[in-house]
């Protein structure tokens, strides 16, 4: 009867030993969980900080650029309608969004091929996706090319020469990046262009 008792009592300590180094498991678990995620909020509340500071900087310039072309003469050749590389590159499409900006082509440039297509972006795996497409939709060229972002969730620059063949009249210049999650084409910019032959 006595080891009876014995046995019990080693099954219930047992027992409680394993209950509770359950509990502290669990509790470990929770409290890792918590803490990603508030690293993880922290973080994106600086991506967002950083978007937010570097549109600021961009309206400063582009701020800047109007005040400069309305100190020029009339008629000079800085203020004529032919576009000049180093404004067009401050002038992204009207349609951009915050993670992929585009500076070259400008809207409504005429182009030929290689197309030299340039600008930056936070894009997965610094992955930025470029396609030539005429006015009927059919698609010209394909590309992608890398930013030289620092880290994840950072802008990079990047600028590549696409080769197509070129035809006649008008079309677009798609710059996205593909989606993380499953692969849908995201964040795209689209800039109209003249084909030049």
């Amino acid at each position: 009867m006595r080891a009876l008792g014995r046995t019990i009592m080693v099954i219930l300590v047992v027992g409680g030993i394993t209950g509770i180094l359950g509990g502290v498991y669990l509790y470990t678990l929770f409290e890792i969980e918590k803490t990603a995620a508030q690293e993880a909020r922290a973080q994106i509340k600086e991506l967002k900080e950083q978007i937010s500071e570097s549109r600021s900087d961009n309206e400063d310039l582009q701020r800047r650029i109007d005040e400069l072309k309305e100190a020029l003469p009339v008629g000079s050749e800085a203020a004529s309608s032919t576009p000049d590389a180093s404004v067009s590159s401050l002038e992204p499409a009207d349609d951009q969004n915050g993670d992929i900006q585009v500076t070259a082509p400008a809207a409504g440039e005429s182009v030929g091929s290689p197309i030299r297509v340039a600008g930056r972006a936070i894009a997965f795996e610094s992955v930025v996706s470029i396609r030539i497409i005429d006015e009927s939709g059919n698609i010209l060229a394909e590309s992608s090319t890398l930013t030289n972002a620092p880290d994840a969730g950072q802008f990079g620059d990047f600028s590549v020469a696409v080769d197509f063949a070129v035809p006649a009249g008008k079309g677009t210049v798609e710059v996205f990046e593909n989606s993380a999650r499953d692969g849908s084409e995201i964040n795209k910019v689209s800039i109209p262009v003249v084909f030049a032959q």
